[in-house]
């Protein structure tokens, strides 16, 4: 089983393995302050990330991969706080994709 993943406007199978399980985290701005960010489509924010990720690294194994879709206007420094926070914990495999302008 694969994960479609966009990277760089081109779509990526990423492989999903029985003993794996990818963590998606998606990053979306909405005007200057605010913004919306989901661990597997649950809400979370950079003060509980941390905890969550934890949470989830403990029930997986080293195959754990973090996939963080972060829209246009997300910042370097948003996404690499968000790639630091998932590295403090363990998850090493990161993957960085972005969404394309829908319009907007």
């Amino acid at each position: 089983m694969t994960i479609p993943v966009l990277v760089n406007q081109r779509i990526f199978l990423v492989p999903t393995g029985i003993n794996s399980e990818h963590l998606i985290l998606t990053y979306r701005t909405h005007g200057k302050t605010k913004m919306d960010m989901k661990l597997n489509h649950q809400t979370v924010t950079f003060a509980s990330l941390k905890d969550k990720l934890q949470e989830k690294r403990q029930l997986l194994d080293n195959t754990t991969m973090i996939i963080i879709q972060g829209d246009e206007r997300a910042t370097h420094g948003q996404i690499v706080q968000i790639m630091d926070i998932a590295r403090q914990v363990g998850i090493v495999d990161q993957i960085s994709a972005t969404e394309p302008n829908r319009g907007r």
